[in-house]
């Protein structure tokens, strides 16, 4: 069967469905208005002999339905009653050959409905798919997402792709983690994913959307609606999300500056204190008896700047 056959099938079984379940049959890309334009009403012509309005001649059997014309028409002479159509019954001139034949009015005047007539039921399924998608293609969740982004942190930050991929990335391992996913596994998976080739952006973020949809499915999550929830839970949160993004370290991967960065920011900085208050004591002792005024004010000065740098890595209050 043809794909279109596939879903003509498809679309015939989805009568007494809801939307949601018709919809859900319907898992490929589909023309829908062609699936339209095949179940739509049968629009019957005019007999092309006389203009006349044509009646059905035959049908069923399988067989495509076939009409022809009924040879009444409008009577000019007698307005309101109706007469036999020029060439049928009692109006056929002598000669006219039989209307059932090759040049007879009946025969002449058939026409063929090969499609067999609409289906009012599909009719209504497909113009409701056709305007959900429409729906949707105006305003998809991404879509609704964007005004969010420029409300809470504006065009600059929404648009900075290095900073979306950090947030994106800790969502993810966020989710995982929360599953029971181990930061080893993590860790290996980083590890073989930078060594090799990068992807594409469109198939990767596909195959993004696919495996959250799977993992969904595993552990019983909707993620549409998780989704919903968690969009409507950030705009009530906007300047809670704007004091973090502010307090940020400017240049970092991580949302917040942790307790081992700042430890190893104020080891760095003792070492570097420590470093210039022993310079400046040796180049004090080689000045001789002219260097003690200076070695004084060292003393006094340099010794409490390395203090308050102990201080910082030992955890304690700068005096």
């Amino acid at each position: 069967m043809s794909a279109l056959g596939e879903m003509v099938k498809a679309a015939r079984a989805a009568r007494g469905l809801s939307l949601e379940e018709a919809a859900s049959m319907l898992q490929k890309p589909v023309d829908l208005e062609a699936l339209r334009e095949r179940y739509r009403p049968t629009i019957v012509p005019p007999c092309r002999v006389c203009g006349g309005e044509l009646s059905i001649a035959a049908i069923g059997g399988g067989q495509p339905t076939r009409w022809a014309c009924g040879g009444r028409v409008d009577n000019p002479e007698r307005p309101g009653y109706s007469m036999d159509a020029p060439g049928r019954w009692s109006n056929a001139p002598p000669g006219t050959p039989s209307e059932y034949g090759p040049g007879g009015h009946y025969h002449d005047s058939e026409w063929v409905d090969r499609r067999q007539g609409g289906d009012p039921s599909v009719i209504a399924i497909l113009d409701e798919l056709i305007a959900r998608r429409a729906r949707d293609a105006v305003a998809s969740f991404q879509s609704r997402v964007a005004p969010w982004m420029a409300a809470c942190f504006g065009d600059a930050i929404a648009s900075d792709v290095v900073e979306r991929c950090d947030r994106f990335v800790e969502e993810a391992i966020e989710l995982t983690q929360s599953l029971g996913h181990s930061a080893e596994r993590a860790h290996a998976l980083v590890d073989y994913v930078y060594g090799r080739p990068k992807g594409g952006p469109e198939q990767e973020v596909g195959g993004v959307m696919v495996t959250l949809a799977a993992l969904c499915l595993a552990t019983g999550c909707n993620m549409h609606a998780a989704g919903e929830a968690e969009l409507v839970r950030i705009w009530i949160k906007i300047d809670q999300i704007r004091e973090k993004q502010a307090a940020k370290p400017a240049g970092s991967a991580l949302p917040v500056a942790t307790e081992r960065r700042a430890r190893d920011a104020a080891i760095t900085e003792l070492t570097a204190t420590m470093e210039w208050y022993a310079g400046l004591v040796e180049g004090c002792r080689r000045l001789g008896t002219s260097g003690d005024a200076c070695r004084e004010t060292l003393a006094a000065d340099g010794g409490k700047r390395a203090r308050r740098a102990l201080l910082a890595v030992r955890g304690g209050a700068p005096q």
